[in-house]
């Protein structure tokens, strides 16, 4: 009788994926113009794209955006996944020594400008802990704070 040999190497595999984190600054609106708010904070963007550009959607469809949004986020940084607050101070390097030409900025009603925080987690457990000094400091800058917190499992 042949011997059957069982491989128990999927038995104990490990999800290699340690999650995803990072925070970001972005300015979207139709009278945005990308890079005038590179030359105006004098920080460039992460990513930035115009209205009127066009994007291939998931399906392969082409789309002709509908506003402008230029973005700053700590995304690749080398940060850890599973703490926001080393990208919440790096974040708040990069915006508060410009917070006034910022602030000059929104004074445009059709820019609209949110700091988000976005997180897949690679187990399932959402916990988020802010330290009182980043929420301060986050607090100067008058900006709505968005969490995206999405479960890997």
């Amino acid at each position: 009788m042949d011997a059957i040999q069982r491989d128990n190497t999927n038995d104990e595999v490990e999800d290699e994926f340690g999650g995803r984190l990072f925070v970001s600054f972005t300015l979207t609106g139709r009278d945005l113009i990308p890079s005038d708010v590179t030359t105006i904070l004098e920080i460039q963007s992460s990513y930035s794209f115009k209205r009127g550009d066009i994007k291939i959607n998931s399906n392969g469809e082409k789309q002709v955006r509908k506003h402008s949004c230029w973005d700053l986020n700590s995304d690749n940084k080398g940060f850890p996944s599973d703490d926001p607050g080393p990208h919440f101070e790096w974040l708040l390097s990069k915006l508060e020594p410009v917070q006034a030409k910022l602030n000059d900025l929104l004074v445009n009603k059709n820019i609209k400008a949110r700091i988000q925080c976005f997180w897949i987690t690679p187990d399932g457990r959402i916990n988020i802990e802010v330290e009182p000094a980043i929420i301060m400091r986050l607090a100067k800058l008058n900006l709505k704070i968005w969490f995206d917190i999405f479960c890997n499992h």
